[in-house]
């Protein structure tokens, strides 16, 4: 490929991308499944710093959630809404903490419940300039 990376792909009878599977420059492998129209719809990475990652894409090719392991052992969920805008991301870090991030279309935390390994909980909202306006304890 013109790009140096190195790649298989999977067609169907009538010659349709249906898949791939590559090795980029960087070191990045992947295999993305392929819907009938030719669109990505699952994404599954190993990327050059070793995250593991899974993506789904709805039929217009937006990305709807992401499900990943970071090499310090983290794991994170994103769902997105329909325009891939908002979300809402799940963290289980890997000294035990974890998060509960709702995330508004404008990129901006609305409301953050996180518990430290040790149990300690805070929860968290935002207005839309980021200030607390409510928190707990």
């Amino acid at each position: 490929m013109p790009d140096g990376s190195i790649g298989l792909f999977f067609l169907s009878k009538d010659e349709k991308r249906r898949g791939s599977l590559a090795h980029w420059p960087d070191g990045t492998v992947g295999l993305n499944l392929t819907d009938k129209d030719g669109r990505d719809r699952v994404v599954l990475r190993i990327a050059k710093d070793d995250v593991l990652a899974i993506g789904l894409r709805a039929k217009d090719g937006k990305e709807r959630a992401w499900l990943g392991v970071e090499p310090d052992g983290e794991t994170f969920l994103t769902l997105y809404d329909k325009n891939a805008a908002g979300s809402v991301n799940l963290f289980v870090k890997s000294d035990g903490s974890q998060a509960l991030n709702l995330i508004a279309s404008d990129g901006k935390p609305r409301a953050v419940l996180g518990m430290r390994s040790s149990g300690e909980t805070a929860f968290n909202l935002l207005d839309k300039a980021g200030k607390v306006i409510w928190k707990a304890p």
